[in-house]
């Protein structure tokens, strides 16, 4: 059998069984909306299409924020390891360092 090919914009008939109980659930729906039944339909549709996509992009989102904070996590790590390393060298060399920021500090708040 061919199929003739159809534009995403064209309008198809399609034929679909549900419960009688979903039918009138979507009759009350469209009487409530001022809808059709095929109106009521077609809008729960989009919606349910459209609040997926949304989710989609939540997820991505998600992703995305999570892949820089571990980033920046390393980050700030590997600097705190840095930082840690020098201070322990002053130490070895017998250097206070806190005295030696104090020093800065002051001379900083002079400048400004």
């Amino acid at each position: 059998m061919v199929r003739k090919l159809r534009k995403p914009t064209d309008t198809v008939h399609l034929k679909l069984r549900l419960e009688e109980r979903l039918r009138r659930r979507l009759e009350k729906a469209a009487e409530l909306h001022l809808f059709s039944m095929n109106r009521e339909i077609i809008e729960r549709l989009e919606r349910s299409f459209a609040d997926e996509d949304q989710a989609t992009q939540f997820d991505e989102l998600r992703r995305a924020i999570t892949a820089q904070v571990n980033k920046l996590t390393q980050q700030f790590t590997e600097l705190g390891e840095k930082d840690f390393k020098v201070i322990e060298e002053c130490r070895a060399e017998g250097i206070d360092v806190m005295q030696v920021l104090r020093e800065a500090l002051n001379r900083t708040r002079s400048q400004s």
